[in-house]
């Protein structure tokens, strides 16, 4: 098994550049009866929600990364014509376990799950990570790391939106 790093796993489009950190990464908006799933991180000392994703691999294009990701967090295969853009953003931030400065661009997904699909909870990395379906007006009360999204894109059922998130950092 790979070596667990702190900015990745082997493949994963992850890596420092004169000192600063670059991640591409592909998350998945999935929308059910006026609700949005999401994962929520309740091991570390700031337990939050954020939008279910993960690293792009090297050589794999966003699309399929997140249909990958899709299969590896909840068993369930998603045929690529369920898959559409929505939104492509770009984070600043400082990475909390280094203390670098890091960049993310993340290119997320709307996704219909085929018929019948039931989205599991799930457990990793001996830290919880939990599905959790949250009613879409409460999000922006939530703390949830992508709330900047929803702050810029009011109707993310539609077209393909451009978000770029500074957030604060010590220079």
């Amino acid at each position: 098994m790979a070596k667990k790093r702190y900015f990745g796993e082997q493949g994963d489009v992850a890596v420092r550049v004169d000192g600063k950190l670059f991640i591409h990464r592909c998350a998945y908006f999935i929308v059910q009866d006026g609700k949005m799933l999401l994962s929520y991180a309740e091991e570390d000392e700031n337990p939050h929600y954020f939008i279910p994703g993960g690293k792009v691999k090297c050589g794999m294009d966003t699309q399929a990364s997140v249909i990958r990701e899709i299969l590896e967090e909840t068993g369930i295969d998603v045929p690529a014509d369920n898959v559409s853009m929505a939104v492509h953003s770009e984070r600043f931030f400082k990475h909390k376990q280094t203390g670098m400065q890091g960049h993310e661009v993340c290119t997320m997904f709307r996704v219909k799950l085929p018929k019948g699909s039931c989205v599991p909870k799930r457990e990793r990395d001996g830290g919880k990570f939990l599905f959790c379906w949250v009613p879409v007006e409460e999000l922006a009360t939530l703390n949830f790391r992508e709330s900047y999204i929803f702050q810029q894109v009011k109707d993310i059922s539609q077209g393909i939106h451009h978000v770029i998130h500074r957030e604060a950092m010590d220079q």
